[in-house]
């Protein structure tokens, strides 16, 4: 499965640079989110990694990208309910997602910049279950998977940093996945 993913996402990275003709700056960005599930009580943290290439002179407008990501969960949000008798039942999620974005950047000064983007994501969930107590005769475990392709949407704020390195805040949704991460990203030229 992580061959896969990898594989995936190296060759939207590369269908992004083969653009080069067209595009003037990629920009690399890492961070790590808080993530959440629907209806599952707790959150996880997630890594993300991304690349995105402007889309100025292409489209003749300035403020387009395209862009690459790829996230893995790094901890499980996991929810637990108890079922009387001692019995308690918990469940795991894990995930990657794969996805590729359109994006505008609106300058708000020098230093600050907001961010909207729209794409298509491939996500890939894992969801194990156990149960423990006297009330676990016929259920102990179970697991599940789950992948389908879905609508995504996000905002991201930036703070140039440095000439080289901007600081990111940014909160992504997916269906029933959320992100709200923190990350450099560094531009970059070809």
């Amino acid at each position: 499965m992580m061959k896969k993913s990898t594989s995936i996402g190296l060759a939207m990275l590369i269908a992004l640079s083969s653009s080069a003709t067209f595009a003037e700056e990629y920009t690399g960005s890492a961070q790590i989110a808080s993530s959440k599930i629907k209806n599952v009580d707790d959150r996880g943290f997630t890594a993300i990694v991304s690349g995105s290439m402007k889309l100025d002179d292409m489209i003749d407008m300035e403020g387009f990208s395209a862009e690459a990501e790829f996230s893995k969960s790094l901890t499980t949000p996991a929810g637990s309910s108890a079922s009387g008798g001692g019995t308690t039942i918990k469940s795991e999620t894990s995930y990657w997602s794969l996805g590729a974005y359109g994006a505008y950047t609106y300058p708000v000064n020098d230093e600050i910049s907001v961010k909207g983007r729209v794409g298509l994501v491939y996500l890939s969930m894992s969801f194990d279950s156990s149960c423990s107590g006297t009330g676990c005769a016929f259920f102990s475990s179970s697991s599940a998977s789950d992948s389908e392709t879905e609508l995504a949407f996000g905002v991201t704020g930036t703070y140039a940093f440095k000439d080289d390195m901007d600081i990111i805040a940014e909160f992504t949704k997916i269906d029933q996945l959320s992100h709200i991460g923190i990350g450099v990203a560094m531009p970059f030229e070809l």
